[in-house]
């Protein structure tokens, strides 16, 4: 595919078209992907694509494992 725009945002718009309105949609989301070889790169689309929403952004954390001993957390 050939995009003749030379922006990161043409890209990102020619790609989600419509994002806002079908944000909430997941087959819309499924089917779309920006391939990238850096993470770096990753962090750049991801902001750009978040920063178009009005609403606040969430950061949920997540982990690999846990030591349930450690912290006698059985649940």
């Amino acid at each position: 595919m050939v995009i003749y725009k030379e922006t990161l945002t043409d890209l990102i718009d020619f790609i989600y078209l419509n994002l806002i309105k079908n944000s909430e949609n997941v087959s819309y989301i499924v089917v779309r992907t920006i391939l990238t070889f850096k993470n770096i790169d990753i962090e750049t689309i991801l902001d750009l694509i978040i920063n178009r929403f009005s609403d606040e952004a969430y950061i949920y954390i997540n982990a690999d494992s846990i030591d349930l001993i450690e912290n006698n957390h059985s649940e």
